[in-house]
């Protein structure tokens, strides 16, 4: 019974350091690929984009109420033509009568 456990514990041991071997290989394998390779973060590029990001985030809101503002008060000056066109042309429909 001594010698069965002692050779199921060498066959564990055994599978657990060709596991490792082959997770080592695997590892200097794909290390090899990668070599060359800079890691998305490295890239100026990622950078920039998330500059740009964050600057379009940070001045969305006031652009946004400035751009609310110039609307809002176009709106009002369309709306004062729109009566003083309907007044003068109530004027002039007097004036014709």
């Amino acid at each position: 019974m001594v010698i069965a456990a002692t050779s199921v514990e060498t066959d564990i041991l055994d599978a657990a350091q060709n596991a490792a071997a082959s997770a080592a290989e695997i590892i200097d394998h794909t290390a090899q690929q990668l070599e060359g390779h800079e890691a998305f973060y490295e890239h100026p590029t990622f950078w920039v984009a998330v500059s740009f990001v964050l600057a379009v985030v940070f001045l969305a809101k006031p652009v946004g109420k400035i751009l609310h503002g110039l609307l809002v008060k176009r709106i009002d000056d369309i709306t004062r033509r729109i009566h003083d066109a309907a007044a003068l042309r109530d004027d002039a429909q007097n004036l014709l009568v």
